[in-house]
Formats: structure tokens, sequence, C-alpha cells
């Protein structure tokens, strides 16, 4: 999550601005307790409509892809020493 909010991962932290930016328009335009209303409906019906897909939750995988300081540490050196190759 650190990488995330220290914009050393750029797209998913832009990601994130725009669905925040998106969040907050949704919830002027349309009182909280529709969203609210239409979200309940969507999880509680979920298996009534796909019972044989994979539910997950949207925030926690967004979590999981952003890498952490140590596999960015590895990632940049793995990405020097393919250069120092190509050269």
């Amino acid at each position: 999550m650190a990488s995330a909010m220290t914009w050393k991962v750029r797209w998913m932290s832009w990601l994130a601005v725009i669905m925040l930016i998106i969040g907050t328009v949704v919830l002027y335009v349309v009182p909280l307790r529709y969203v609210l209303l239409i979200w309940g409906l969507v999880k509680f019906t979920a298996k009534l409509r796909c019972p044989d897909a994979d539910h997950h939750i949207g925030l926690l995988e967004f979590l999981a892809r952003v890498p952490s300081n140590r596999q960015l540490v590895r990632l940049r050196q793995h990405a020097r020493r393919l250069c120092l190759r190509l050269t």
C-alpha cells in the first residue's frame, strides 16, 4: 500500500485518483442511500445470478497487485543487469 500512496507505481496511483474522482462525482449526483441500496442488491444477489463465478473483493485485489518496496528493488536490479547485458 505504501508504494501506491507514494507514487512509486504511477499508473496504479493515477488509477486510484481517477476512481476517487469518479466516486466523488457519483456521490455528488446520486444520493448515498441509493448507492448503498444498489451495492447491497448487487452484493447479495451475486450468488443467485452467477453461482459458479469467483467472487472477489476489488479493493483487496488492487492492493495485492501493488509491489512492495522489496519487490521494487529486485525489479530495478534485474532491469539494470539486463541493460548491462544488452550493451
